[in-house]
């Protein structure tokens, strides 16, 4: 599995990032219909990225980190 951000977090306070969070966790298997309302949302630049300003971006370039899950051309 890799990890690829197509954009920087902006600290400006663009909610783009921000996604519904469901309170029930789900087994394996299909959710309860019951819980298909969201009860909080849940803001992916300050729960990924702890010090935007010393966060940057490289795309990976080779294939010398292949094993360690990092593929040429990933974020």
């Amino acid at each position: 599995m890799s990890t690829v951000y197509h954009r920087p977090a902006d600290p400006s306070g663009d909610d783009s990032y921000v996604r519904p969070l469901f309170a029930d966790r789900c087994q394996a298997g299909f959710p309860s219909p019951a819980t298909d309302y969201a009860e909080q949302e849940l803001d992916l630049n300050s729960y990924c990225i702890s010090r935007p300003a010393a966060t940057f971006f490289l795309r990976a370039s080779g294939e010398s980190m292949n094993q360690a899950g990092v593929q040429n051309g990933d974020l």
